[in-house]
């Protein structure tokens, strides 16, 4: 089953986040406000100002921001550990502060697989230098049902190659595709 997989590095993306953000365990999500928005709902960023200082004050450590270098070493890491562990992957970018990659993965061990891709990540920019608490807690996950949401999160992730991303793209992607979504297959997978 594909996913788009994003994760983010430390601090970089807090409760009350002006571009908006999701409560602690998505109980809520709040949008952005106009200035963020692409067509969906707004909220005034004011209200959450409070929320958003004190997450800061919380954190115990800097906010973590990548060089290109270690934005490179991340995706390396991620495209080998998952070759590795024999899972799928389409596409794997990394900016400053977030990463997404489009991988093939059961859902069941979908949390560990993350778990583990940051954890190599993680000890490879140590041995460069970078210690400590590399990445913020979890991930976002959104399950791609069908090839046209495969290609369309193939094409979304690709383009952050603009935005100073380092991209690497798994040349046989229409063939992985094709093995779970066949040429002509209308069909789309369904949620358990």
């Amino acid at each position: 089953m594909w996913h788009l997989v994003t994760v983010n590095t430390y601090g970089t993306w807090l409760p009350g986040d002006p571009r908006g953000f999701q409560t602690r365990r998505h109980r809520q999500h709040v949008p952005p406000p106009p200035r963020y928005a692409s067509g969906e709902e707004t909220y005034g960023p004011a209200l959450y100002e409070n929320l958003h200082r004190d997450a800061k004050a919380r954190m115990k450590g800097h906010e973590i921001k990548l060089t290109a270098g270690q934005s490179r070493t991340v995706v390396q890491s991620f495209r080998d550990h998952l070759a590795e562990l024999r899972l799928a992957c389409l596409v794997v970018s990394m900016d400053f502060w977030h990463g997404h990659s489009v991988l093939s993965c059961p859902p069941d061990v979908l949390e560990r697989t993350v778990a583990l891709l940051k954890g190599r990540a993680s000890r490879q920019l140590g041995k460069q230098g970078l210690p400590g608490r590399v990445w913020a807690r979890g991930y976002h996950a959104r399950r791609l049902k069908d090839r046209t949401a495969v290609y369309s999160a193939v094409h979304y992730v690709r383009r952050h190659v603009s935005r100073g991303a380092v991209v690497w793209v798994n040349a046989n992607i229409d063939a992985l595709v094709a093995v779970e979504h066949p040429p002509g297959d209308q069909s789309t997978l369904s949620h358990p």
